[in-house]
C-alpha cells in the first residue's frame, strides 16, 4: 500500500503506516522544525512544506491511503472559531490536494 499525508505533524500515522509495511510516498507539513524531524526519520520519503503550493498532479493514481486532520482552530472552541477568515482555514487545499 501506498500512503501519503497532510498535516503531518510528529509523522505518528505514517509511523503507524510503516509498521504495517506501507510506503509513505509523502508528506506536507509546515512547521520547519518538525519537517526537518520528519526528514530524518522518513528518509526515503517526499516532504512538501506548504500545502497552498502542493502540486499532487504528479502522484495522481498512485496513492493507497491519505490521511490527515486540518487544523481545527478556525471551527474548534479551542481556536478565535472565524472559521473561513482564519488563515488557518485549510480544509479547501486538503480537498484540492485529495
Amino acid at each position: 500500500m501506498k500512503h501519503a499525508s497532510f498535516f503531518t505533524g510528529l509523522g505518528i500515522v505514517d509511523y503507524g503506516a510503516e509498521l504495517l509495511g506501507w510506503e509513505n510516498v509523502f508528506q506536507v507539513e509546515c512547521d520547519k522544525w518538525l519537517l526537518q524531524r520528519l526528514s530524518n526519520k522518513f528518509k526515503n520519503t517526499k516532504q512538501y512544506a506548504n500545502i497552498k503550493e502542493f502540486d499532487g498532479k504528479p502522484y495522481y493514481g498512485t496513492i493507497d491511503i491519505i490521511s490527515g486532520g486540518d487544523p481545527c482552530q478556525p471551527s474548534s472552541v479551542a481556536g478565535n472559531r472565524k472559521g473561513k477568515a482564519d488563515d488557518r482555514y485549510l480544509w479547501p487545499e486538503m480537498f484540492r490536494c485529495i
